[in-house]
C-alpha cells in the first residue's frame, strides 16, 4: 500500500449506510469503556474555560455532566478517559483509539453537526488508521522514546472526524497532515500528568485539524500527509504489514478492554504470579524475580513508586498489591496503598528482568519465567509463556466493570447506561447527555 492513498480509504471507509454489526459492537464496546474510564476517577477533570456549544445542543462533559465548549469538551474527555490509565487498547494500533478518538466525535454530534452513524462510522475509520500506522511504526516510535497514542492517535483522530464530516481524500490529507504537525508524546511522560495531557492534546488537535481542513479553500496540498512522521523516525515511512483495510484490524485482533487501571501489560505478568500464588509456590518468598519480554520490563518504569500515577507503570507495585491483598481491584491505585506497609514491603521483594526475544503476530509467544527465593535461602524457578491471544469482551464484562467504577449507582442505573449504549445507533444528542450526565453523578 502506497502511503499517500491512506487518506483516501480512511474517506470511502465503510461506504454503506452502517458497517458490520460485528464492527459496531466494537465501537459500541470501546465507547462503553472509553466513557466509563473517564468516570473511574474523582479528580480527572483538568482546568478549563466554559463556554456555549453550538446550535444543535451543548457537548457534555463525560467527567461531569455539565456542558462545554466543542473544542474543550474534547479535550476534557480525552484527558479523563486516559488520566486512569484503565480505557482499551487495541494491540495493532500500539495504543489507546478510545480515548485518542471518541472524545473528537461524541461532541460533535452533541453539537449537531453529525449523527451517531457518523460517530460509528468514524471511529472505525480512526482505529484502522491507527492500526495500520502502530503495525508499521509503532514499535519503532517506543524504541525510540516516543508514546505511540498521541502520536498516531492525532491523524488517527484527524482521519475519523474527517470521515465523519464525509470530507474527501484531498481535506482528510490536509486534516491528517495538520494533526500530525501540531502533536507528538513523550513516552518519558509516562507515570506523570503529562501522559493524558498528550492524548487530550492529540485528540483535540486531530478534532481541529478536521474542522480546519473542512473550511479550507483551495490551499495546496503538501506533497504527502505522513511527512511529519518520516520526520520523526528520520526515515521514510516502511511498508505496512497491515494494509487498511484487508482485513479490517477488528477482524484479526479485538480491542482489549482492561481488567485494572495500570499498564495493560501488566496483566498477563500478574496473572502468572496469581497463579503461582494459589499453586503455594510462593510460600515463605523474600525475593521474587520476574522474567518478562522487553516491552513489558520497559513498561515497568519505577520500583518504588510515590505516585498514583507511577504507580500504574510499576509491575512490583501491582505485584506487591496483588500479594498483600491477595487480589487487585481499582482501589489498589489509590494514596492509602502507597503507604501501605506490607505493600511497600512486597514491593522492595519484586525484581524485574528483561528476558530476550520478541512478540510478533497472532499466536506467537515468549517463554518468561517467575523465581522465588525462599527463608531458607531455597530458590525456585517455573517457566511461563507470553503469548499473542485475542481478548474476549461481552456485555455482562464491561457491565461488571461499570458497576465497580460508578459506586454511588444502584444496578438497575448500571443497567440502564449499559441499555443506553447498546442502542447508541438510534440514539439522538439529548437522550446520549442524559446518559452522559447520570454515569457523571454517580461518580
Amino acid at each position: 500500500m502506497d502511503w499517500r492513498a491512506l487518506p483516501r480509504l480512511a474517506a470511502e471507509a465503510y461506504p454503506e449506510s452502517m458497517p458490520p454489526s460485528s464492527h459496531v459492537e466494537e465501537c459500541k464496546f470501546a465507547l462503553l469503556d472509553t466513557v466509563a474510564s473517564a468516570w473511574s476517577t474523582p479528580d480527572s477533570v483538568p482546568p478549563r474555560s466554559k463556554s456555549s456549544g453550538g446550535n444543535g445542543g451543548f457537548p457534555t462533559s463525560w467527567a461531569t455532566g455539565s456542558p462545554a465548549e466543542l473544542s474543550s469538551a474534547c479535550y476534557e474527555n480525552a484527558f479523563a478517559a486516559h488520566a486512569s490509565e484503565f480505557d482499551c487498547i487495541h494491540y495493532m494500533a500500539v495504543g489507546h483509539p478510545g480515548a485518542a478518538i471518541l472524545p473528537a466525535l461524541v461532541p460533535l454530534m452533541q453539537n449537531g453537526e453529525i449523527q451517531a452513524p457518523d460517530v460509528i462510522s468514524g471511529y472505525l475509520t480512526g482505529l484502522e488508521v491507527m492500526a495500520t500506522l502502530g503495525e508499521a511504526v509503532g514499535d519503532r516510535l517506543r524504541k525510540r522514546g516516543f508514546h505511540s497514542t498521541p502520536v498516531l492517535g492525532a491523524p488517527a483522530a484527524a482521519a475519523a472526524v474527517a470521515r465523519a464530516l464525509r470530507l474527501d481524500a484531498t481535506r482528510t490529507s490536509w486534516a491528517m497532515f495538520l494533526a500530525s504537525t501540531s502533536n507528538v508524546g513523550f513516552a518519558c511522560a509516562h507515570g506523570t500528568v503529562g501522559k493524558p495531557r498528550q492524548v487530550a492534546a492529540a485528540c483535540r488537535g486531530g478534532l481541529e485539524a478536521a474542522l480546519h481542513s473542512a473550511a479550507m479553500l483551495g490551499e495546496e496540498l503538501p506533497t504527502g500527509w505522513q511527512q511529519p512522521l518520516e520526520v520523526l523516525l528520520q526515515e521514510e515511512l516502511p511498508t505496512p504489514l497491515h494494509a487498511f483495510g484487508a482485513p479490517w484490524a477488528l477482524d484479526v485482533l479485538p480491542t482489549y478492554h482492561k481488567r485494572f487501571p495500570m499498564c495493560g501489560y501488566f496483566d498477563a505478568p500478574i496473572a502468572h504470579v496469581d497463579a503461582l500464588r494459589v499453586r503455594g509456590f510462593l510460600r515463605e518468598a523474600v525475593r521474587i524475580t520476574l522474567g518478562v519480554p522487553e516491552y513489558i520490563a520497559t513498561a515497568s518504569k519505577y520500583r518504588l513508586p510515590s505516585t498514583i500515577e507511577q504507580a500504574r507503570f510499576s509491575l512490583p507495585f501491582s505485584v506487591a498489591g496483588l500479594l498483600a491483598r491477595g487480589s487487585i481491584d481499582p482501589t489498589l491505585f489509590s494514596e492509602p496503598s502507597l503507604s501501605d506497609s506490607d505493600i511497600q514491603r512486597w514491593a522492595t521483594a519484586v525484581q524485574v528482568q528483561k528476558v530476550d526475544g520478541e512478540l510478533g503476530p497472532l499466536g506467537d509467544s515468549i517463554t518468561g519465567f517467575v523465581s522465588v527465593e525462599r527463608f531458607d535461602g531455597s530458590h525456585e524457578t517455573a517457566a511461563v509463556t507470553y503469548r499473542v491471544e485475542p481478548p474476549v469482551t461481552s456485555w455482562e464484562m464491561l457491565e461488571e466493570k461499570l458497576g465497580n467504577i460508578l459506586p454511588n449507582a444502584s444496578e438497575a442505573t448500571v443497567r440502564e447506561i449499559v441499555n443506553g449504549f447498546q442502542e447508541f445507533e438510534n440514539l439522538d444528542s439529548r437522550q446520549l447527555a442524559a446518559i452522559l450526565a447520570l454515569g457523571a453523578e454517580n461518580r
